[in-house]
């Protein structure tokens, strides 16, 4: 058996025209839920997948278990079910991402050279972005159409999406866009910072207790200065 150099999308290797229906949820925490279903036209590819053992490892950067279906200690893998879809089977799959571990997702390291999370704390916005050219479609040419579908609690602020529902952005990745496929999203992760209101806020009480120290300091040297030129007029 040949050794599985990218584990992830292998059995697409098996189908002449599979589909591939992707979704991710953003919680309020910055949690990452995936879940992804390969879905077959044929009775053939579908058995394939559906008796494939393989496991499929989250991070791209964990080692590979290599040319048998093994798990190896310390490597996270994806669970796996296998879904009836009318004649056929299709096969999903899941994992729930604790904050910057979705970075190392295979999902996305497999089909996209570059791929980023950024967060701006000024602005309070957390971004996603990839680089343009959809691999997955011309490394594994058995891929028919792709839907994306990312979905935030939070508000979005900028996206290059194909649809937006709502909070739900929706992209479409065919033969003939995937060259131009980049995906961008932007999402409003916190409450702006307002770093120089607060400053002038906090500084405001204090220099009106100033003032009105230095006020009530010259008032007593007058009081002193005056009950002194009065206690020397009238002691001559």
């Amino acid at each position: 058996m040949k050794i599985k150099c990218l584990i992830l999308f292998l059995v697409l290797f098996f189908c002449s025209g599979c589909n591939i229906e992707y979704t991710l949820k953003i919680d309020e925490q910055n949690h990452f839920q995936e879940e992804f279903r390969l879905i077959t036209e044929t009775s053939e590819e579908s058995e394939e997948l559906r008796s494939d053992p393989f496991p499929y490892k989250v991070f791209y950067d964990d080692p590979d278990s290599g040319e048998y279906p093994t798990k190896l200690d310390g490597v996270s893998y994806y669970a796996t079910e296998i879904l009836q879809n009318g004649r056929f089977y299709k096969k999903r799959f899941s994992y729930e991402f604790l904050g910057s571990q979705f970075s190392r997702a295979s999902s996305v390291h497999s089909c996209y050279e570059n791929f980023r999370w950024t967060e701006d704390s000024q602005n309070g916005t957390l971004t996603l972005r990839t680089s343009s050219k959809f691999l997955c479609m011309e490394s594994y040419p058995s891929i028919t159409n792709v839907t994306i579908r990312v979905e935030s609690v939070k508000p979005i602020v900028t996206t290059n999406a194909d649809e937006v529902n709502g909070n739900t952005c929706i992209w479409y990745i065919n033969s003939n866009n995937y060259l131009e496929r980049g995906l961008i999203l932007t999402i409003q992760n916190m409450t702006p910072q307002k770093g120089t209101e607060v400053k002038s806020e906090e500084k405001e009480p204090v220099s009106i207790w100033l003032l009105l120290v230095i006020l009530g300091g010259f008032l007593v040297f007058l009081i002193i200065i005056f009950g002194y030129n009065y206690h020397k007029r009238n002691s001559y």
